[in-house]
């Protein structure tokens, strides 16, 4: 790794935690593109449990840390969506676009490191890949489907499931 001098490591839809060598070598300047409004929803799944969980709706830039999903914020952006009109795939699709719109205005700082990175303010919520298999397995689900419309058949399983205990 000592061959090599990056100014900067972006992560963007990696699946694999980046080690804390890498981190360290680094000193701050391994960054994440996260498709959610951290601290919400770290983890994976994170439009999908942003309406599930009806928590804040947004894109992050972040430092990489050792946690994660918990470094501290250097940029974001929050959205709002009307969960009649949309799906979870037409969402997506705006995050996506979001999160590269929001480093491309941004490149510069981050390269050269000016910007005032924030702790994150709070707990938050987390979810692993298992999560919403486990929920999607009780409940219809498929990313063209209506937010709304996923939400209401959610409400009633949760209803006959309080029925019948």
């Amino acid at each position: 790794m000592n061959n090599y001098k990056p100014k900067l490591i972006v992560s963007y839809n990696y699946k694999h935690i980046i080690t804390q060598d890498v981190i360290d070598y680094m000193n701050g300047q391994c960054i994440n593109l996260h498709i959610s409004m951290l601290p919400w929803n770290r983890g994976a799944d994170s439009n999908f449990w942003s309406f599930v969980d009806d928590t804040p709706k947004g894109v992050t830039v972040h430092r990489i840390a050792k946690g994660l999903d918990t470094g501290d914020i250097i940029f974001q952006k929050e959205l709002f969506f009307d969960e009649s009109q949309e799906t979870f795939l037409s969402t997506y699709q705006i995050l996506q676009k979001e999160i590269i719109d929001l480093f491309k205005l941004n490149f510069q700082k981050l390269l050269n490191g000016n910007y005032d990175a924030k702790q994150q303010c709070c707990v938050g919520t987390y979810h692993r890949r298992q999560d919403m298999l486990d929920l999607i397995n009780e409940v219809a689900f498929s990313w063209d489907m209506n937010i709304n419309r996923f939400k209401e058949n959610l409400q009633v399983k949760k209803n006959e499931f309080s029925a019948e205990k």
